[in-house]
Order: structure tokens, then C-alpha cells, then sequence
């Protein structure tokens, strides 16, 4: 497939970069391997669970795992740990100077509902598997009579206290920061992290502690050196039928080194599958964008249609930004017009019984409100004369509808989208 339309927005001006999930690469939601599980235990057999995939607490779905401590190992006489894992590994090696931001959302589960008898967790990030210094930086979430221990290898930025409930919590800290700030131990801005690692504990102490949590939305915001991604489908919402239609995205190369070479791939689908299919080779400077245009599309009968641009590179660092979505509705109704007279007018507000449409137009004259789908068929109708409020669309689904106005002096729309 030929490049077309191609319009180099910043050819040349480097932007300020733009901070990308260091842990998702390509295969992140179709390979749940990029998560690892395991757990660890002073006796044997382990009696904590760990879950790289757990569907029965979901914050977002973006990812979801939880460690449990809770069950209870039985007659205890030595001091007694028990340990759950979750681990992802970077995908492309970063510096300490890449990483930013680490944010994720959590939920505590106690040992029989009683906080008390919660333990802790701690989240860190893993430095330099392949030396000698490996070291674990990061933070202690915990119950507030818990003291959390720094060793030469395991330390602690900062500590928090669990919640009082089983709802979930943000955790959102600059640790590039708080690690440059810290000084013991001192690292070096080019130190490697290789790791993100989420532990849960449970003890023994007197009596058993332990704890179910739960992680979702788990992201380490950095700089990528490779990423390119989609950055927003600039074409139209609505279109007609037999009328050429233009699909239209801005691409941007997120990181610091040329990409020279990757696709951009636009799929559209209409009820019945996939219509279209086009393949762009592309080529991006460093933190550059562009604006493509692909070949023209003419779309046969009136409907939604589902627009989908992807971008693929190896390596690519960010999966989150490679594909953007656009449904679109075509119908031979107009877009409302831009320009009209003072007399005329049309405003449509969703509520619960439906739509709430407020109309006007020229005294002693009437006019018609009619209510569209899509496909531009009629819904209902209602004929109105001066200046009021009337109720259409009750029990709507889901969907792109359009409500029009038809008096003497002019007609006007509005496109309504319902999203329950």
C-alpha cells in the first residue's frame, strides 16, 4: 500500500517528550506471561497464593492480580513468613534517569475482616539483576503497628498505612525522585531497572497475620527510546453515503531514536466483518508527529461503521498508544449548521425519560421535531409551533441518534450519542 497524504506537522522541532508505561510492551494483554507469579515460604508447602490474573476484584480490567496471605499455616512455634510475588520485567532495559512516575490502584482484604490481623505489602523496583549490587527500592504499604526492615538490598522510599476498607485506593508517587533524593543507597543515574516486583507478606506473630490485596492500573511512567502510537483520528464522526470519506489520524514517534521503519494499519469494519484493510509503511523522527491521510472510502448504505488506525513497530516499548478507535455514524442527515437566525433555535439535553429538546421558532408558525437513528431512519415525530420543551426517545439503547428541526425559515440538528 502507497503512503498518501502525509502532512509533517513538526518536521523538525523536537518536542518535549512524553512519558509512556514502561511494563506493557507489545504482548502485554494477549500474554499474560509478562506477568510472573510465585510465592516463598519459611516451611514447605507454601501456604500463600499468588494470582497474575485474579477476575473476582476488577478496578479498570487494564490489568488485575492480587498476592493472599490470609490462609493459615496451622501450629506455628518459629517465626513463621510467607511471601506472594507479582513481577513484570521491563521489556526494554531503562535507566534510573527514564523512570518517572509509578501509579496503581489497590484494595486490602484482612484475615477475617480484621485489619489488625493484616500484615503488609511492598511495591519496588529491581536494580541490576546481572551484578553483584542488585538492589530493591520502593515502597511499604502496611498496618500502622508494623515496622517494615531496610536491609542492603531491600529499601524502603516511603511507607503507608492500609485503608480502613475494601474499596480501591490510588498509589501514585514520583519514585525517579524519591530514589535520585535518596541517599542511602546512592545510585547512579544510569543504573539499569530491570523489574517492577509487587510482594505481599504474611507472619507469624502471635498470632497469624496475613492479607488478600488486590492491583490493578499498575503503571511505571517513564521515557522510551522506541514507541510510536496514535495519537488522536482526526476524521469526521458522521458521514453519507456514496460520499467520500477521508479516515485521518495524527502519529506520533514518542521516543528519543528515529523510527524508520514501521506500518500504520487502518481497519474498517460494517455489520458484517471487516470491508477495508490498508497498510502504510512510515517513517518518524525522533519526537516528531504527523498527520496521515489515507485513500478515500465510500461507504454503500447508511449504518455504523468501525474505524480502527494501529500502528506496529519492533521494539516498541508502549503498547497503550498504538491503536485509537472511531464509530462512525452514516446517514444523509446533516451536521447542525453553523450559521442560522436568531429566531430559530434547538438544544437537546439527555435525561432519564430521554431526550429533553428545547425549541423556537418564529411566532404563529409551526414546525416539525423528528427523532433519527443512524441509518437515518425516523423514530418519532412531534409537531411544535413557538418556543417550548418537549420529550422524545424514551428507552433508547445505546447508539448515535440525530434530532432534527424543520420549521418555514430554516432546519436544524443536533447528533446525540447514548453511552448507558
Amino acid at each position: 500500500m502507497k503512503r498518501v497524504g502525509a502532512a509533517v506537522l513538526l518536521p523538525f522541532l523536537l518536542l518535549a517528550l512524553e512519558k509512556v508505561n514502561l511494563i506493557k510492551n507489545s504482548s502485554f494483554e494477549r500474554d499474560d506471561e509478562t506477568w510472573h507469579a510465585w510465592t516463598e515460604s519459611d516451611a514447605w508447602p507454601s501456604v500463600s497464593i499468588s494470582n497474575k490474573h485474579d477476575s473476582c476484584y476488577i478496578y479498570s480490567g487494564r490489568y488485575s492480580g492480587s498476592g493472599d496471605t490470609r490462609p493459615n499455616p496451622g501450629e506455628i512455634e518459629w517465626n513463621y513468613l510467607e511471601s506472594a510475588y507479582l513481577v513484570q520485567a521491563i521489556p526494554e532495559l531503562k535507566t534510573l534517569e527514564d523512570v518517572d512516575s509509578l501509579m496503581l490502584t489497590y484494595a486490602v482484604f484482612p484475615l477475617n475482616g480484621v485489619l489488625t490481623m493484616s500484615c503488609a505489602s511492598e511495591i519496588f523496583l529491581h536494580f541490576n539483576r546481572e551484578g553483584h549490587n542488585w538492589l530493591w527500592i520502593g515502597y511499604g504499604i502496611k498496618t500502622p503497628d508494623w515496622d517494615l526492615v531496610n536491609t542492603s538490598f531491600l529499601k524502603h522510599l516511603g511507607q503507608v498505612d492500609f485503608p480502613d476498607d475494601t474499596l480501591w485506593h490510588e498509589f501514585t508517587r514520583n519514585i525517579g525522585e524519591d530514589i535520585r533524593q535518596n541517599q542511602d543507597p546512592v545510585l547512579s543515574p544510569t543504573e539499569q531497572v530491570d523489574s517492577l516486583v509487587i510482594r505481599v507478606i504474611g507472619v507469624y506473630r502471635n498470632p497469624w497475620r496475613g492479607q488478600k490485596v488486590f492491583f490493578d492500573d499498575v503503571r511505571l511512567m517513564g521515557y522510551a527510546d522506541f514507541d510510536v502510537g496514535v495519537k488522536e483520528i482526526t476524521s469526521a464522526e458522521v458521514a453519507s453515503p456514496d460520499v467520500p470519506y477521508t479516515p485521518e489520524a495524527r502519529i506520533k514517534n514518542f521516543g528519543r531514536e528515529d523510527a524508520d521503519d514501521f506500518s500504520i494499519i487502518l481497519t474498517i469494519e460494517d455489520s458484517t466483518g471487516i470491508m477495508r484493510i490498508d497498510t502504510v509503511p512510515y517513517t518518524l523522527p525522533a519526537d516528531t508527529e504527523d498527520t496521515l491521510a489515507f485513500d478515500s472510502v465510500t461507504f454503500p448504505v447508511p449504518g455504523a461503521y468501525n474505524l480502527h488506525i494501529r500502528t506496529e513497530m519492533v521494539p516498541d516499548e508502549c503498547d497503550e498508544d498504538d491503536e485509537k478507535s472511531l464509530q462512525i455514524a452514516v446517514t444523509g442527515i446533516e451536521e447542525p449548521v453553523t450559521h442560522q437566525p436568531d429566531k430559530v433555535d434547538l438544544d437537546v439535553r439527555l435525561v432519564r425519560a430521554g431526550f429533553r429538546i428545547s425549541h423556537s421558532i418564529s411566532a404563529g408558525q409551526t414546525g416539525t421535531i423528528t427523532l433519527y437513528n443512524s441509518a437515518g431512519q425516523r423514530m418519532e415525530s412531534k409537531t411544535v409551533q413557538g418556543a417550548g420543551e418537549t420529550v422524545m426517545g424514551e428507552g433508547l439503547s445505546n447508539g448515535v441518534y440525530f434530532v432534527m428541526l424543520d420549521s418555514p425559515d430554516y432546519s436544524l440538528s443536533h447528533k446525540v450519542v447514548v453511552v448507558q
